[in-house]
């Protein structure tokens, strides 16, 4: 697998640290208005994760992340493939600056990235082993990608994430609240919303298709020779 990145010629380190100047500079210093800040200047962010005890934003171009309470990091880390290393040396002394000159900043995102697909594969993986075998032949099976239901406290199925098996497909996800769901291709997942309908996701351009809609409860029990069987006796066709 390779991956490319567009390489950026235009990044103004400047403005990003006039926003650190201010923030550095405040009494009361309030990180979460400074990352407000820092996302409508710079959007183009590649991973930005966040709660009410971590943050973590990553512009692997840029070389440079900001992690608070993150893996035991805080800080701004600059790395060696920062444009204009002499802007930022007035910086190191200052202890929210963290210096990894000895790496690079899209070298380790990189190694994020095949990281965390490892890791969905692997959860792809548990999740199907926890299926009865029946549960298995309703849902059926995709050539091309593995997936991983996103649930609640109460059990419920928020979203769906799709793992390309090969890596050479998107990795796509739909989050919508799942009643019941099956493959009826290798790139075609039909799903249902409680009283709403039946839907068709089509994972090669991202389309969703509503195929019925109603206030059933939409329960899948069998998909066969085109006909989807659902709240025991109803029945539509796909194709």
């Amino acid at each position: 697998m390779i991956s490319i990145y567009k390489l950026k010629t235009d990044i103004d380190i400047k403005e990003f640290l006039n926003l650190v100047d201010t923030y550095l500079t405040e009494k009361e210093k309030n990180i979460q208005d400074f990352m407000n800040e820092l996302t409508y200047l710079w959007p183009d962010y590649s991973e930005y994760e966040y709660s009410t005890d971590y943050i973590f934003i990553s512009y692997p171009l840029k070389a440079l992340e900001i992690k608070v309470n993150y893996d035991d990091t805080n800080g701004i880390l600059v790395y060696n493939n920062i444009k204009d290393i002499s802007l930022i040396k007035d910086y190191l002394d200052d202890t929210d600056f963290l210096v990894r000159f000895e790496q690079d900043g899209i070298f380790e995102a990189e190694k994020r990235r095949l990281n965390k697909d490892k890791k969905l594969i692997s959860d792809c993986t548990e999740y199907i082993n926890r299926l009865s075998e029946d549960e298995k032949k309703l849902i059926g099976e995709s050539m091309m990608y593995s997936i991983l239901p996103q649930t609640d406290e109460s059990g419920g199925i928020y979203g769906i994430e799709f793992i390309s098996k090969s890596g050479e497909n998107p990795n796509r996800e739909i989050f919508d609240g799942i009643n019941s769901y099956l493959w009826i291709s290798d790139n075609v997942f039909v799903y249902s919303k409680y009283k709403k309908g039946i839907y068709k996701y089509n994972l090669e351009d991202g389309k969703i298709t509503r195929l019925v809609e109603g206030d059933e409860e939409y329960i899948f029990n069998k998909y066969e020779d085109g006909i989807l069987t659902y709240d025991k006796n109803l029945t539509v066709e796909i194709r």
